[in-house]
């Protein structure tokens, strides 16, 4: 299967002048969690919803004051429509990325790959290699999954002097 498969498509994008305000908004309507930054054609950015809370509503009580470039992530892992979507989702673990701009030849954005896409559409081994990324904000919340997740424990016997 191929990342082009498996895309959310048309993509939506905002420009690095886009107030933070109207992205934000734009993001609750349209219920995700991310969008690429572009000028004229290329992709400068991505901003999530993570970058608002983070970089934006921690710093200042006026989100008027933001432009999506003030708080957009600059390094942004891409993958080209043509890929296998295999490939796609190891590198996405490897990177602990949860949604990544789908790009064509010309280096124009064309969709959105992101963990959703590759649970309902990829076959379901390839979505089980997802459970590492997935499994991380999970494990962090609850040590006791972590644990849990190690295996069975043995209980270490007590040997007691007569």
């Amino acid at each position: 299967m191929l990342v082009k498969e498996a895309m959310t498509k048309p993509v939506e994008t905002v420009s690095p002048d886009t107030s933070l305000l109207f992205v934000a908004r734009r993001m609750k309507d349209a219920e995700i969690g991310c969008l690429p930054v572009t000028e004229n054609g290329s992709l400068l950015g991505i901003i999530t919803d993570r970058d608002i809370a983070c970089r934006g509503v921690a710093i200042s009580d006026n989100l008027a004051d933001f432009k999506a470039r003030d708080v957009m992530t600059s390094t942004v892992f891409t993958c080209a429509e043509g890929v296998e979507l295999s490939e796609a989702v190891r590198t996405m673990v490897d990177r602990k990325v949860f949604h990544a701009p789908v790009i064509d030849r010309n280096k124009s954005v064309v969709g959105m790959l992101a963990l959703p896409d590759i649970a309902l559409k990829a076959p379901a081994q390839l979505s089980q290699a997802l459970r590492p990324l997935m499994a991380r904000d999970a494990e962090r919340r609850q040590p006791e999954a972590k644990a849990a997740s190690t295996g069975p424990r043995r209980a270490a016997k007590s040997h007691r002097s007569p």
